[in-house]
């Protein structure tokens, strides 16, 4: 399976399009990803404040919405390639984002959240949450979070415009 892995990896860098994109579960190719979803949950603070945020990538679009204790704030819409589209599972793959035993915070309040979620079709092919709080990381998912989280924002024209909207700074 390494060697599947290494051709996705190479055939990505070298701009070819490798689809339909599919997600490595225990070693072995799984399942056609179609639609990607990251979801950032704010830590609890003034509503004016509170910026969480959810964006979805299917095929050829990403779209965000950013809201504020549900109200939402933003939302947008852009196309994207199948290249960056697969650049996602590729990157989930590469950074072993993947389950974990899950643990709980122990009473850690405060924090903050993010969650991942992969599909083929309707059938939930990878979903997990982390939950930053008081230093420490809980929850099912481990592996580079972060760097994924940095990965899927970057195909968002002006992330940071749209998520520090101030609709609600008033």
């Amino acid at each position: 399976m390494k060697i599947i892995s290494i051709f996705f990896l190479l055939a990505i860098s070298a701009g070819c399009v490798v689809w339909p994109p599919q997600l490595m579960v225990n070693n072995k190719m799984e399942e056609t990803i179609t639609k990607i979803v990251y979801r950032y949950d704010d830590s609890s603070v003034p509503p004016k404040y509170h910026r969480s945020y959810k964006i979805e990538a299917i095929d050829n679009k990403i779209s965000i919405v950013v809201d504020s204790y549900g109200q939402i704030l933003a939302q947008e819409e852009f196309p994207i390639t199948a290249n960056q589209f697969s650049e996602l599972v590729v990157y989930l793959n590469e950074k072993r984002v993947s389950s974990a035993k899950n643990t709980e915070s122990m009473g850690c309040t405060g924090g903050t959240g993010e969650n991942i979620g992969f599909f083929a079709g309707a059938k939930v092919v990878f979903k997990g949450y982390v939950y930053h709080c008081g230093g420490k990381d809980y929850g099912d998912m481990v592996g580079d979070v972060e760097g994924f989280a940095t990965k899927i924002k970057s195909f968002i024209p002006k992330f940071d415009k749209l998520r520090v909207s101030d609709i609600l700074c008033k």
